[in-house]
């Protein structure tokens, strides 16, 4: 009887001890998607992502064009400054936020050294700052599982780590110069062949008859601390025209540049 009883309690604490240990696994180092997971329980609804883009854009040309009305204190930033850090998906398609917390300006303020980097490298190049910076939060960063102040540090960080405001200065080591203009491919093996050794996506616009760069895209790991390459193509850029890598500001006018003209017809005429 005694024997019994002792093999009945033995069963049970192996099939208690065998519930506990599929229940509960055993303990490991926090990497992102621990973190991302532990945020589903916050917001049950976030969003997945693969990586990030870090899209920066050129001033000279976001502000040469008629709907953007820069203020006069544009033409000081004469590097590439951030549009926004979107995440996106593996195949390339971005990720618009419907729902999550919204920007809250004051979050930000409490972080001085964060909002001093992003006035320096995500300016408002027409208007106030926090105004550009709550509709980038609200659109691409509140409804991926992270912390307000954690999205924009994300942001400020890749782009001082990798000193990105020398960017022109890398373009022009590798014959790419303001004012001039390039097929895409000449822009892109630049890039490849500079220190940041990346492949990059761009998006352009056209000036009069002219395609103009106006971003250049990075694609970010998800963890947000390194580049890598892109390897999807997106973006409104010809491959076959010249595209300027303006210098002039807010020349608005419709008069082409004559050289970039004259090779596209050029060409257009050689063309099969």
């Amino acid at each position: 009887m005694v024997a019994t009883k002792v093999y009945l309690f033995a069963c049970f604490l192996v099939l208690v001890t065998g519930i506990y240990f599929h229940r509960v696994p055993p303990p490991r180092d926090l990497n992102h998607q621990d973190i991302y997971d532990s945020f589903q329980g916050v917001f049950p609804d976030a969003e997945d992502y693969d990586h990030f883009y870090l899209v920066l854009q050129w001033p000279p040309t976001f502000c040469n064009l008629a709907p953007n009305k820069c203020h006069k204190n544009a033409t000081k930033f004469t590097y590439f400054t951030i549009h926004g850090l979107w995440p996106q998906k593996k195949n390339g398609g971005g990720i618009i936020c419907t729902s999550g917390p919204a920007f809250d300006y004051d979050k930000l303020a409490r972080e001085k050294k964060l909002i001093e980097r992003m006035k320096k490298f995500w300016p408002n190049l027409r208007g106030k700052d926090e105004q550009f910076w709550g509709d980038e939060w609200n659109k691409h960063g509140r409804c991926i599982g992270l912390e307000q102040n954690d999205y924009f540090n994300r942001a400020a960080n890749v782009y001082a780590n990798e000193n990105i405001s020398s960017l022109v200065e890398e373009l022009e080591k590798h014959e790419i110069h303001e004012g001039k203009s390039y097929r895409i491919e000449q822009y892109k093996e630049a890039i490849k062949s500079s220190r940041l050794n990346v492949t990059p996506n761009f998006q352009c616009n056209e000036h009069g008859q002219v395609q103009q760069l106006l971003e250049v895209k990075l694609c970010v790991c998800k963890k947000g601390t390194k580049f890598q390459d892109c390897t999807y193509k997106v973006g409104q850029c010809s491959t076959t025209s010249l595209i300027r890598f303006p210098h002039e500001w807010n020349k608005i006018t419709h008069r082409p540049d004559a050289d970039a003209v004259e090779e596209n017809f050029r060409i257009a005429l050689s063309a099969p």
